[in-house]
């Protein structure tokens, strides 16, 4: 079964999920675009795999880097998903200061 989450990892219904993301302001923790490469970490609030391991925090923040392997990692809070998105952004901006 799928769990549903607000931002601050609290069971919340899937009625309650769908009003809050229905807000982009809610939903968007970060976003940046360095040379046409995008990064953007989100709220998503589900965690389908809470089941296969109930004793860990639910998986509800989600950073995605948007270019041809677009990978995709998984947060369990808010702090975390900043953080860590953050360190993905200085990432980026040395690969694309060793390009140009």
């Amino acid at each position: 079964m799928i769990g549903y989450y607000d931002k601050n990892g609290d069971e919340i219904t899937m009625e309650q999920w769908g009003v809050l993301f229905q807000d982009w302001r809610y939903r968007c923790i970060a976003q940046h675009c360095i040379l046409g490469v995008m990064i953007s970490t989100v709220w998503i609030g589900i965690d389908p795999g809470i089941e296969i391991d109930p004793d860990r925090l639910p998986l509800i923040f989600e950073t995605m880097i948007f270019n041809e392997e677009q990978p995709c990692y998984k947060w369990a809070t808010e702090d975390q998903a900043r953080r860590e998105h953050e360190k993905l952004v200085a990432e980026v901006k040395l690969l694309a200061e060793a390009v140009t």
